[in-house]
């Protein structure tokens, strides 16, 4: 299942959609982050970042004019479950995204080429325990964890 919630201030309304299209792009266990972006370095259209239960964070597409997401990339770098996720923004763009997991790492990439997907992925490792929360400061250029 993917669901796709799709939020207007003006409208005070949130949609939610579900569908399950054979499951074969989905996440295979639950998903326990979300972050999604309207602007990205990816291009103009909306993403949608998942981070799953089975360790991977998939990145998702709102077509141009709506309809159903389309899956563009799967990073699965961790694992174990991954906990978290942050967008690091360079002014509007999406520079960089981090995922905080339970295998205790931070994974940190940066989208590359025309695709977006990334070719290299960063990992920090100073945790001693489940990777829990990430908090991002834009204006101060903070990265938490927890």
């Amino acid at each position: 299942w993917l669901g796709w919630v799709c939020m207007s201030a003006s409208r005070k309304s949130v949609t939610l959609t579900l569908l399950d299209d054979g499951a074969s792009e989905g996440h295979r266990f639950g998903i326990n982050a979300l972050a999604s972006t309207c602007a990205s370095a990816w291009g103009s259209s909306r993403e949608l970042f998942t981070g799953g239960r089975d360790g991977s964070v998939r990145c998702w597409r709102e077509p141009e004019g709506g309809g159903v997401p389309r899956l563009r990339f799967t990073v699965d770098e961790h694992t174990d479950w991954v906990n978290d996720l942050a967008l690091l923004t360079d002014g509007d763009l999406t520079s960089a995204v981090v995922s905080a997991s339970s295998d205790r790492t931070i994974k940190l990439w940066r989208p590359e080429g025309e695709t977006g997907t990334p070719s290299k992925c960063y990992t920090l490792r100073q945790h001693t325990d489940f990777v829990k929360v990430l908090g991002y400061a834009a204006d101060a250029g903070t990265l938490a964890s927890a």
